[in-house]
């Protein structure tokens, strides 16, 4: 589990989420990563993503206030022109979620993606991984340069304008 997914974790943690969830499909994976969080995230719950345990996955995701994906599962790409119609969630799995969740990709192209139309078909709020992106160049620009204030709409303008392509 990579840093964006940490990330996600510590927000959640300082929102004050009383229960956390983590999908993987790697089992030593997701031990580490419970291991490494137990200090500071006590109520992190991992959730092994395989066959024998997909109930245990939809049984979470209809009690689910937030959904996440921090995986590259969708993310359109020019050597694969079918990803971005995958999505990490099946259908089956789409259709365990409650209409007040909220979906968060933190994929941004293709906007939407093929998760966040699912849930949003099946009345969730959605929103993508545009903002993330923009306010992390952000935070970056403003370390390098020693500035408390930085262009954030004009980054956030240039992003939408090379989404839409050339």
């Amino acid at each position: 589990l990579g840093g964006s997914a940490l990330a996600v974790l510590a927000a959640l943690e300082q929102l004050g989420f009383s229960a956390i969830s983590v999908a993987g499909r790697n089992a030593a994976a997701l031990g580490a990563l419970q291991a490494g969080c137990q200090a500071w995230l006590p109520a992190l719950e991992p959730l092994l993503w395989t066959a024998a345990s997909a109930e245990s996955l939809l049984e979470a995701l209809a009690q689910a206030d937030l959904v996440v994906n921090c995986t590259p599962v969708g993310m359109a790409s020019a050597a694969d022109p079918g990803a971005a119609e995958r999505s990490p969630l099946s259908a089956m799995a789409l259709d365990r979620l409650r209409p007040d969740c909220g979906v968060y990709d933190l994929i941004y192209t293709p906007r939407p993606t093929a998760l966040l139309r699912g849930a949003a078909e099946r009345g969730c709020r959605t929103w993508d991984g545009l903002e993330m992106l923009v306010q992390q160049g952000a935070a970056a620009l403003r370390l390098w340069s020693g500035l408390n204030t930085v262009p954030v709409a004009a980054m956030r303008r240039a992003a939408l304008e090379r989404l839409q392509g050339p």
